[in-house]
């Protein structure tokens, strides 16, 4: 287009341009482009300024503020999509405070928070181990009219679990269903964490026997989980019970399934059990390795 002259690439063009090499982390390319069209006397949108989602795609939080102080700056007023986009990055970041900050700045200026905005923010309190901050969050949410959906409580739950508070993480379980929201695997396997965690392995079987009954398939990541648990918890017959079913589901146990099930069985001094299980790793393809 450039070279014949006749037909100038205008602002649709470089931002389209800009859009995809910031989807393929080319974020570097895709600010010269940027400087280049401003360079010609173009004048950016918001649309150009999705730069700023390569940008803090890349963790570069100082950089995208600044395009987003730019982007104001220039009367151009970034709309939710651009304002989430920068609060995830904050969170990502642990910068769970700053993130707040934009947040009331949103609100200010007359842009509506949406549900992505306030689960962004409260994995950043999760991620910082601040989970009454997440749950302030959480409650801010709600008594504005934005309603949670099923990752806002998975970000919650997961916080609860990882501070060992499973009956609030449970509690928020039973919500999830008073409002009709389906939980999905993300919520199963992270309540079966936190059960085994807080040595309950049996509460953990009959959530994953609840999870089969409303229609959520394992993977092979939750049979890992429970039956590290399990294991972890000396109760060694419904482990072996649970690697059945793991191999009756068409699934491949990987090495660290393998890992789990051996050092259960050392822990219960089953060392000759473990021993059979070791050697039964090359007939299945897998090889030994630190943890074995």
């Amino acid at each position: 287009m450039e070279e014949k002259g006749n037909c100038e690439p205008g602002l649709v063009e470089y931002s389209m341009v800009i859009n995809s090499l910031c989807k393929d982390r080319l974020v570097t390319e895709a600010l010269k482009l940027f400087s280049e069209m401003i360079g010609k006397g173009i004048s950016p949108d918001v649309i150009t300024y999705t730069l700023i989602q390569g940008v803090s795609s890349l963790c570069e939080c100082k950089e995208a503020t600044r395009l987003l102080n730019e982007m104001v700056g220039k009367n151009i007023w970034p709309n939710v999509h651009t304002f989430n986009i920068l609060v995830d990055a904050l969170c990502k970041e642990g910068k769970a405070k700053e993130a707040q900050v934009v947040v009331q700045l949103i609100i200010q200026r007359g842009v509506v928070p949406d549900v992505v905005t306030y689960s962004a923010v409260m994995d950043g309190y999760c991620l910082c181990g601040q989970v009454d901050g997440a749950r302030k969050m959480f409650d801010v949410m709600v008594s504005r009219g934005c309603a949670p959906d099923v990752v806002t409580y998975n970000i919650l739950i997961n916080g609860y679990c990882k501070i060992k508070n499973v009956d609030e993480a449970i509690n928020l379980f039973k919500e999830m269903s008073q409002k009709r929201l389906l939980p999905d695997i993300i919520t199963y396997t992270t309540l079966i964490g936190g059960l085994c965690q807080t040595r309950r392995p049996r509460d953990a079987l009959l959530l994953l026997d609840e999870m089969l009954t409303h229609g959520q398939i394992p993977d092979l990541f939750t049979y890992s989980t429970l039956l590290d648990g399990l294991c972890n918890n000396q109760y060694i017959d419904e482990a072996l019970a649970l690697f059945e079913k793991i191999e009756t589901a068409g699934l491949v146990s990987n090495i660290v399934v393998y890992n789990n099930l051996i050092y259960g069985m050392c822990k219960a001094r089953k060392l000759d059990d473990a021993r059979k299980l070791y050697l039964c790793l090359s007939a299945k393809g897998l090889k030994p390795n630190v943890c074995t």
